[in-house]
């Protein structure tokens, strides 16, 4: 038994490590190969011989098609996105155009900000604050 560079291997190790050298030293690995495929698979090194030596069973694992959904779900989306004439129309507007209108929800998204800090002081401020804490302080009953 030879392994990839053509060198015998002897020990058990090294038969392990280089187990398509291994297999092909006995096995048609093309056949194997081939009869895995047609199933899905792709052999796992992994043969049991039944009584009568007249059936063998190969293991394989499940070959899995990598980026096939992601790539047709991208284009659905990608589709969907150019029908929409909203989309096509911003799409459409220079730089020149742009750049005011993103200074102007930058000033918009400011002034929100200012709005609910404003809003947070308020209610920190309100009388429900002290109404809480006089509760507490009478251990949790209060006027009802």
């Amino acid at each position: 038994m030879k392994n990839h560079h053509q060198i015998p291997t002897s020990k058990k190790r090294k038969a392990r490590q280089n187990k398509d050298a291994t297999f092909n030293a006995v096995f048609d690995m093309e056949e194997i190969q081939k009869a895995c495929e047609s199933y899905g698979l792709s052999f796992a090194h992994r043969m049991t011989c039944l009584p009568g030596i007249k059936t063998v069973r190969l293991l394989g694992s499940k070959i899995k098609t990598r980026g096939t959904v992601k790539e047709g779900t991208k284009q659905l989306y990608e589709a969907r996105i150019l029908r929409n004439p909203g989309i096509i129309q911003e799409g459409r507007k220079t730089k020149d155009v742009l750049f005011p209108e993103l200074q102007s929800l930058t000033e918009e998204v400011k002034t929100l900000e200012s709005v609910r800090k404003r809003e947070l002081e308020l209610l920190k401020d309100s009388n429900y604050q002290n109404k809480i804490k006089e509760c507490k302080s009478n251990g949790g009953g209060g006027n009802r």
